[in-house]
């Protein structure tokens, strides 16, 4: 069976449906990691997994998109939230660094320190991190570099580079132990196959990031929200891809997700 190692099933697009939505995910996958971004989404994630302890997982974080409207004292909360709410998470996250939306260097900087923040909770609670990583357009900074920078002086260990798509850094991702996960843009983004093509079986997790990121064939039919039951679809192109066996990548994608969250 497949496990959704990155999803948001707290968005506003499953509200009128997340029961039915997370009895098709029960029926079908081993598991989900459900991560949060924003401090009102906390307990509605953590209500969730109450609901289902052994199969919904929460990853509880700020999103790097934040870092230029939150305030000092919710960044504080936020932590101390996470830290009174440990025992209930698997991991933190996604936290990172996002460039694309964020053109000015002050807000960057702020990113970098949130970023930094989460990096040393993650070191204190014995937590794995779900990092988020995106280019700018602009020529003259790379949020790749920045982030492994920040990562590897803080000392982070258990990594999974969510949605990663910068080649030229992935040998040294795997020479630090971390791992990575794909959706169903390997679909039709050409770096990502390339990455998908190269990273070993080991180190490979799938995610849906849903409600985001249709996969094309449900696209084409209508569908317009996306959620967990539809990895299946990015598991059998990333078996494509890898030359494999569509039972291979379940096994060892899902067996990578249990032991990278520590789930029995």
């Amino acid at each position: 069976m497949l496990f959704d190692c990155h999803c948001h099933l707290e968005s506003p697009l499953f509200d009128d449906d997340i029961e039915e939505v997370l009895q098709r995910a029960s029926g079908n996958l081993l598991g989900v990691v459900c991560s949060a971004v924003e401090p009102k989404d906390f307990e509605k994630s953590l209500a969730m997994h109450d609901r289902m302890p052994n199969f919904l997982y929460v990853s509880l974080g700020l999103h790097p998109e934040y870092a230029g409207s939150i305030s000092a004292e919710d960044i504080e909360r936020a932590i101390t939230f996470i830290k009174e709410k440990s025992e209930n998470i698997v991991s933190i996250g996604e936290v990172g660094l996002d460039y694309y939306w964020c053109q000015d260097e002050r807000t960057r900087q702020k990113q970098k320190e949130m970023f930094r923040r989460f990096v040393d909770l993650s070191m204190m609670l014995d937590k794995p991190l779900i990092v988020h990583i995106r280019r700018g357009k602009d020529k003259q900074s790379n949020a790749y570099e920045d982030a492994f920078e920040i990562l590897q002086q803080g000392g982070a260990k258990k990594v999974l580079l969510h949605m990663f798509g910068y080649k030229k850094l992935l040998t040294r991702a795997l020479e630090n132990g971390w791992h990575v996960s794909t959706n169903a843009i390997v679909e039709s983004s050409k770096d990502y196959k390339k990455i998908v093509k190269a990273i070993p079986l080991d180190h490979l997790m799938l995610e849906t990031d849903s409600p985001y990121l249709v996969p094309q064939m449900l696209k084409s039919r209508g569908v317009k929200r996306n959620e967990p039951l539809f990895i299946e679809q990015t598991a059998k192109k990333v078996a494509l891809i890898k030359e494999t066996s569509f039972e291979k990548i379940c096994s060892q994608t899902t067996l990578n997700a249990r032991k990278f969250f520590e789930i029995g």
